[in-house]
Order: structure tokens, then sequence, then C-alpha cells
């Protein structure tokens, strides 16, 4: 099943398991507890549910641990997953992510991302990065995919992505192609703007237990934003919306983070 996983979690999620703009963003410990609601056209019903985020930074490393309950095309389930994002050399850094989700269809069995990333010139601010994904989801559907892209450090406050990513859905041997791109404005603890977009073809989507959508083209573009209360709180807002041939998706996520 193409994107079983990516499209059903928030920005921040997706883009530390699929780039490395945001891993490397982060600099210090924080949790972050929202709750959101998406529309879906056409009778698909509406999306609603909570998610959380840890994140534990260290001087080489940190871990993240994120879990969300969500109910989506009238599946009801709950996703955790663990990544670590740490350095290998001082020009190279690892991120790798399992994860395992609940429910009838929606949320996969098992989830792993991998990635190496180089820093390259004499101030290491392109970095680029490989890997690959695996997905067991429900029903039978599994998933094996490549990424790739290049991740530009402009200034302390500034960082932009472009990538894409080549997916081989079962069953079937369904091969499906998607680029995104991203610009992260800020630092955590401080305002911090994230803005997101993809396109590209899908393969198969669950909507349903006896509902697949097949071999189709989809759009996507999120916006995330986190404003500091003060210097341990702040309150995160998000937006995402969603097309593909049979149903458009839009919605809104607000919370509150906690740093130290």
């Amino acid at each position: 099943m193409r994107r079983p996983l990516r499209s059903r979690l928030p920005v921040w999620c997706a883009m530390v398991l699929c780039g490395s703009a945001t891993a490397q963003a982060q600099d210090r410990n924080q949790i972050t507890v929202s709750g959101f609601h998406h529309r879906v056209s056409n009778g698909f019903g509406h999306w609603s549910g909570a998610a959380a985020r840890l994140t534990l930074s260290g001087g080489r490393s940190a871990w993240y641990l994120d879990g969300k309950g969500q109910r989506a095309f009238g599946d009801e389930g709950v996703y955790g997953a663990l990544t670590y994002v740490g350095d290998l050399t001082s020009r190279l850094f690892v991120s790798a992510g399992v994860g395992s989700g609940t429910g009838d269809f929606v949320f996969p069995d098992f989830r792993a991302d991998a990635a190496i990333h180089a820093k390259l010139g004499p101030e290491r601010r392109v970095v680029v990065f490989a890997g690959g994904t695996l997905v067991d989801a429900k029903l039978g559907f599994e998933d094996l995919a490549a990424f790739g892209g290049v991740t530009w450090y402009a200034s302390s406050h500034a960082v932009f992505e472009v990538g894409g990513r080549i997916n081989w859905s079962d069953p079937g041997g369904v091969r499906s192609e998607r680029v995104n791109a991203s610009a992260t404005l800020g630092r955590t603890g401080r305002r911090l703007i994230v803005l997101r977009g993809s396109a590209g073809r899908e393969g198969y989507q669950l909507a349903g237990a006896g509902q697949v959508l097949r071999r189709f083209d989809s759009h996507e573009a999120e916006v995330l934003w986190q404003e500091p209360l003060s210097r341990r709180w702040g309150i995160v807002l998000g937006g995402t919306w969603y097309h593909n041939p049979f149903y458009d998706r839009a919605g809104a996520s607000i919370g509150l983070a906690h740093g130290w």
C-alpha cells in the first residue's frame, strides 16, 4: 500500500523520518501534545485524533518518541514510533526509525526508515542524504521505497530541502514516484515555521476494509507554526491540505510545546 503512514502523521514527524532538516534543527529537549481535525469530502469520513512527541537531544545525537491516536476512514487505532539521529563522524550522521500501529487498516503493522546523511563543503551547509523505507501494512499490503534529497542550511534560522521517493507496492509490484520540498524558518524554542509540499503518484491507499484506491496522482501542502509563550512554553498550530481524484482533505491542529 502506498503511503499508509506518511500522510497520516503530522508534518514534524514525517520530516524527521524522511529527511534531515527538522532532525538537525532541534537543539533542546521538548515535549509537544496536540489535537487535530480534518474534513474529508465525498463521504469518506472526517479524521480526528491526538498526537504527542518527546524529543531528547544530546550533543551528538537525538531521540524522538512519537505517539498518535486517530480515527480516519471509519477506522480507529494508535501508532507509536521511535527515531534516532546521531553523528558517525564530523561529516556523516544517520537517522533510523521504527513504528507500529493498531486498527483494521489505516496504520501499518510495522514500519522502518533509515538514512545516511553527508555534510558537504567547507562550512558543511549542504547535506545530501539517501535511505529506504519498509512498510508491512494491513490486509496483506507491503511497501519498499528508496528516497534521497539535498538539504541546505542557509543560516542558523533557515533550512531548505528538496527530495524524492520511488516506491514499490505489493501485491502487484506497482511502482510510484513522489517529490517533496520544505522550508524550516526559525529555531525550536523560538518562533518556528515549517512549510512543506509534495506531489506525485500513489500506488495504493486503503480507504476502507474493502475499499482500495489504486494508481492515482495526489498533491499535499502542510504548514506548522510554533510560537513561544514563555521561555519554556509555546503554542503549536498546523494546517494540512490534500487532494486526489477521489476526495479532498483539509484540516488543522493545535497543541502545546514545553522545552527544557
